[in-house]
């Protein structure tokens, strides 16, 4: 038996996943009722206005009275969207695009 074991730095080595996923299990929290607000009042900021970023919706709600930073709104924004901020994502044309 003892020829048989494969360590579990070896094991994340094989499989190509970082140890530390591994030793931390992340529980997801649930949602508490100031965040279900922010994400209703993003949702609809998001409708009127798609193209907005993390920093103009934070600036947003700023303006509507909340205190809220902007790693919480991208925080919110994945969670609700499930999209993540791409750079440059719709910003940039592709390399591989000819302009006529």
């Amino acid at each position: 038996m003892p020829d048989q074991y494969v360590s579990i730095q070896r094991q994340c080595g094989l499989a190509g996943v970082a140890r530390a996923t591994v030793y931390a299990q992340r529980q997801e929290r649930p949602l508490s009722a100031d965040d279900k607000v922010l994400m209703d009042l993003l949702d609809a900021q998001y409708t009127a206005t798609p193209f907005y970023g993390s920093r103009r919706m934070t600036a947003q709600l700023r303006k509507w009275g909340f205190m809220v930073n902007r790693k919480r709104v991208q925080r919110l924004k994945f969670h609700r969207f499930s999209v993540r901020n791409i750079k440059g994502w719709l910003t940039k044309p592709p390399l591989y695009i000819a302009f006529m």
